[in-house]
C-alpha cells in the first residue's frame, strides 16, 4: 500500500488527511496530521510571469505587438506563430522539428562559462543578458558571428524582451505545480453533503484504488501518483470560492473525474486560471461553453449533446411537416445551458419550439402539464426531467390518451423503457453515453477488483464505470508525456489518443479540436412490445455528432 495515496477533505473551514481506499473501505475515516504541501520551486515573479506568457504563445502579456521575422528574407510573422516554446519545448530543452535541433535555452545551457561550438566550427562566447537581447533582436552571437537563418529574430518592446530573458534564467527548475521528483499531485472534487454524497463517494474509492494499484506497479516513470480529494461545500453560494481558493493554494497537476452538479462553469472557469487540466466523464453543460478552456476533456456526451442525437434520429421518422416542440427539465435546478443548446438543435431541424419549462411532481402538475402541452399540439416532449419526474408526466399523457414522441436522456430515465405505459414506449426515445455492451470482460473484472468491497460503488455502477475510465485516460497521458512531464506536455499527449479502449465505454478520440472522446451516443427506441431491457438495448443505434 503505497503512503503517497491521501485523501484530503476541505469543508467551510476544516482540512483532513485519509488514508488510501483500501483503508477507508476497512474502517471508518480517521483524521490524521495535515502534511504542508512542499512546492518544487520558488513562484515565479511578475516579470518571469510574463516572460513565461511571451515564451509559451508568442503574445505580449502588455498586449504590444511581437513580430517574428523568419529567414534571411527576413519574412515577417505574428510572433504567435513562432512562439520560443513551440521549438524549444516547454523545459527549454529543445525539440527536433523537420530536421532541424533547436537549441538548449536553458539559462545554465546558454551562459556555461567555456561558450558554445556550433556545427561548422564556429565558436562564440556565453551569453548574458544583454548578448542574449541582442541575439533574439538580431540573430548575432556574442562576438559579431551571424546565427542560424533557422532562427527566427524578433519585433518587440525592451520590456518584453526583458520579461523574456527573465523567464529564461528560471525555465530549467519552472516545474508545474503537483509534479516533483517522486511524485504527481492529482485530485478529484466531489460534495460534501446532499443527495449525491454516495455517488461522490464512489468516484473518490474507484480513483483511489486505480491510482493505488498503479503506485503499486512503480508508479509513472518512478513517480508516484499522489491522489487528494477536495469535499466541497454543497451550498452553491459559497461552493465556487472555496473551491477557487482551494485550487490555488493546493495546485494539483490536474483534477480526474470531478463531480460538481450545478457549478461545472465555475469549477471549469476555476480550473482555467490556475491552468489545471481536467478530464471528467461527462458534463451537464453544454460542451460548447468549455470553449475557453482548451484544457477539458470529457470521456462521452452529455445531457445537451445526447438530446442532438436524439433530435437527430427521430427528425427524419417525422413527416417533415412543422414540428412542435416542448422542453422540459428539473425545477428549482440548474440545467447549465442544456435547454438554449437543445432549443437552437430543435430550430436547426426544422421544429419549433413552443415552450419551454421546469417541471415538478407538486399540486397535480403533471395533469396540467399534459393539458397544456397538448392544448399546443406538441408533437415532440423532449426531458430532462428524472425518472420519477417523467414517469408521472407519461402516466397522465396515457390517461388522457396522448401519446407526442418523448425524447429523454438514459443516464436520467432509469427503467423507463420498461415502466413506461405501453402506449408511450412506441414513442419513447433513449440516449445512452454509453451501454453494458461496450464493456469488456477484462475491464468488468478489473472493476470488480476494485470495488468488490464498498457499497457505494457498488450501488453507482456507472459513476464507477466513468471515474474508472477518467483514471485510465489520465495514466495513459501521464505515460505517454514521459519522465518530462508538464501540463503541456499533458495536454499533447491526450490529443494524440485516438480510438483508446478503456474497455469500459466507446472508443475515446482526442484533437486539438476535439474535447470529447465518444461523441456521440446510443440511440434506442423503447417499443411497446418489450418488457425486457436487455432485448431493447440490442437495438441501440450509435449516431455520431458532427
Amino acid at each position: 500500500m503505497s503512503d503517497g495515496l491521501r485523501f484530503v477533505r476541505t469543508g467551510r473551514a476544516s482540512h483532513r488527511f485519509l488514508r488510501p481506499a483500501a483503508a477507508v473501505r476497512a474502517a471508518a475515516l480517521l483524521t490524521v496530521a495535515v502534511v504542508a504541501f512542499a512546492t518544487a520551486a520558488a513562484e515565479l515573479t511578475e516579470a518571469e510571469q510574463r516572460g513565461k506568457e511571451l515564451y509559451l504563445t508568442g503574445r505580449s502579456p502588455s498586449g504590444g505587438e511581437v513580430t517574428a521575422l523568419m529567414g534571411d528574407d527576413r519574412i515577417r510573422l505574428p510572433g504567435r506563430a513562432a512562439a520560443c516554446g513551440g521549438c524549444h519545448g516547454h523545459d527549454g530543452t529543445g525539440r527536433p522539428e523537420s530536421g532541424i535541433i533547436p537549441s538548449n535555452v536553458t539559462w545554465t545551457y546558454l551562459t556555461k562559462s567555456y561558450g558554445h561550438i556550433h556545427e561548422g566550427g564556429l565558436i562564440h562566447e556565453p551569453f548574458d543578458d544583454a548578448s542574449l537581447a541582442r541575439y533574439m533582436r538580431t540573430g548575432v552571437y556574442p562576438g559579431g558571428a551571424k546565427g542560424d537563418p533557422s532562427m527566427p529574430v524578433y519585433d518587440m518592446s525592451p520590456s518584453d524582451f526583458g520579461d523574456l530573458v527573465a523567464y529564461l534564467k528560471r525555465i530549467g527548475d519552472d516545474v508545474d505545480p503537483g509534479v516533483s521528483d517522486t511524485s504527481i499531485t492529482v485530485a478529484t472534487v466531489i460534495p460534501s453533503a446532499g443527495p449525491l454524497v454516495d455517488m461522490g463517494h464512489a468516484i473518490r474509492d474507484v480513483l483511489a484504488a486505480s491510482f493505488e494499484r498503479v503506485n503499486s506497479g512503480g508508479g509513472i516513470y518512478g513517480r508516484e501518483i499522489v491522489f487528494e480529494v477536495h469535499e466541497l461545500d454543497a451550498d452553491p453560494k459559497i461552493a465556487p470560492g472555496l473551491l477557487a481558493t482551494w485550487l490555488a493554494a493546493r495546485q494539483p497537476f490536474a483534477l480526474v473525474s470531478p463531480f460538481t452538479p450545478g457549478i461545472e462553469p465555475e469549477v471549469n472557469g476555476a480550473a482555467r486560471d490556475e491552468r489545471v487540466p481536467i478530464i471528467g466523464p461527462w458534463t451537464l453543460y453544454p460542451v460548447e461553453s468549455y470553449s475557453l478552456n482548451r484544457s477539458v476533456f470529457y470521456l462521452v456526451s452529455g445531457l445537451a449533446e445526447q438530446a442532438r442525437t436524439m433530435i437527430g434520429f427521430v427528425a427524419p421518422r417525422l413527416d417533415g411537416s412543422d414540428v412542435r416542440t416542448a422542453i422540459l427539465y428539473p425545477d428549482g435546478r440548474s440545467v447549465g445551458g442544456a435547454v438554449e443548446t437543445i432549443e437552437a438543435a430543435c430550430r436547426d431541424a426544422g421544429w419549433t419550439v413552443v415552450e419551454s419549462r421546469p417541471f415538478a411532481l407538486k399540486n397535480g402538475e403533471p395533469e396540467a402539464t399534459v393539458g397544456s402541452l397538448r392544448g399546443a399540439d406538441t408533437d415532440v416532449v423532449i426531458s430532462l426531467a428524472t425518472e420519477p419526474e417523467l414517469l408521472a408526466l407519461l402516466e397522465s399523457a396515457a390517461a388522457a390518451d396522448w401519446a407526442p414522441w418523448v425524447l429523454a436522456p438514459g443516464v436520467l430515465s432509469g427503467a423507463l423503457a420498461v415502466n413506461a405505459p405501453a402506449v408511450i414506449r412506441d414513442r419513447l426515445v433513449l440516449a445512452y453515453p454509453t451501454l453494458p455492451s461496450d464493456r469488456e470482460a477484462w475491464a468488468l473484472r478489473e472493476l470488480a477488483s476494485l470495488v468488490d468491497e464498498d457499497a457505494a460503488t457498488r450501488e453507482h455502477v456507472q459513476a464507477a464505470i466513468s471515474a474508472a475510465a477518467a483514471a485510465a485516460v489520465l495514466t495513459e497521458g501521464l505515460r505517454r508525456t514521459g519522465r518530462r512531464l508538464g501540463r503541456a506536455e499533458l495536454l499533447a499527449a491526450l490529443e494524440g489518443l485516438y480510438r483508446f479502449e478503456t474497455g469500459l465505454m466507446p472508443p475515446l478520440t482526442y484533437t486539438p479540436n476535439r474535447r470529447v472522446g465518444a461523441n456521440g451516443a446510443w440511440v434506442v427506441v423503447a417499443g411497446g412490445d418489450r418488457g425486457d431491457g436487455r432485448a431493447l438495448l440490442e437495438t441501440a443505434q450509435w449516431v455520431e455528432l458532427p
